[in-house]
């Protein structure tokens, strides 16, 4: 690599591969989750198994979309004043424990309970973008975004086709739970791979 000095001032060196990667691991998870089980799952369930109308998925789901903003706002100050991967790992497993909830097949209230997780979960991306950013040179950061984001399209791909094939061959619960272990793995990573 280059010597510290020919860095512009205030950049930082390039991070290892292996950290780059359990850092593009978070907008792959974050984004398989909400095309795999909010978008996919969390409808089919409602519809299905419990019976409650469009109407009923549509506020449920908008309930969600409203718990970002707090779990946003708490993710980013937590990750500023402590640590990007102190907040990235719980995100990460908060994602998987909401994931996880809809697995047990437990009724309206378990499934509430899990947009609400996953919307809270979900601000593990933006903490995983800004731990890119804190560890990227900058005449690297637009290239290492644009992989972080193309990740993170691939999750939204794979997500919906992976869930809705096991959801049709098993049900919710092997769905759910394929979909919360994959989130697992990614909180492993963060932990163990992420300085």
């Amino acid at each position: 690599g280059r010597e510290p000095s020919a860095y512009p001032e205030g950049a930082v060196a390039r991070p290892p591969r292996w950290e780059l990667a359990a850092l593009a691991a978070a907008p792959f998870t974050v984004f398989f989750v909400i095309g795999g089980v909010s978008q996919t799952l969390v409808p089919l369930i409602g519809g299905r198994q419990l019976g409650l109308s469009a109407t009923t998925i549509g506020l449920a789901l908008a309930l969600g979309g409203a718990m970002r903003f707090p779990g946003a706002w708490v993710a980013g100050l937590s990750s500023d004043r402590y640590s990007r991967k102190v907040v990235l790992v719980p995100t990460l497993f908060i994602l998987a424990l909401g994931t996880g909830v809809l697995a047990l097949d437990a009724g309206t209230v378990g499934w509430i309970t899990a947009i609400v997780v996953l919307a809270l979960g979900s601000s593990a991306i933006s903490v995983a973008a800004a731990a890119l950013a804190d560890r990227v040179p900058r005449d690297q950061l637009g290239h290492q975004l644009g992989i972080f984001r193309l990740t993170g399209d691939a999750g939204l791909l794979a997500g919906p086709i992976l869930a809705g094939f096991l959801y049709e061959a098993s049900g919710a619960g092997l769905a759910a739970g394929v979909t919360a272990a994959i989130a697992v793995v990614a909180a492993l990573a963060a932990l163990r791979l992420i300085e």
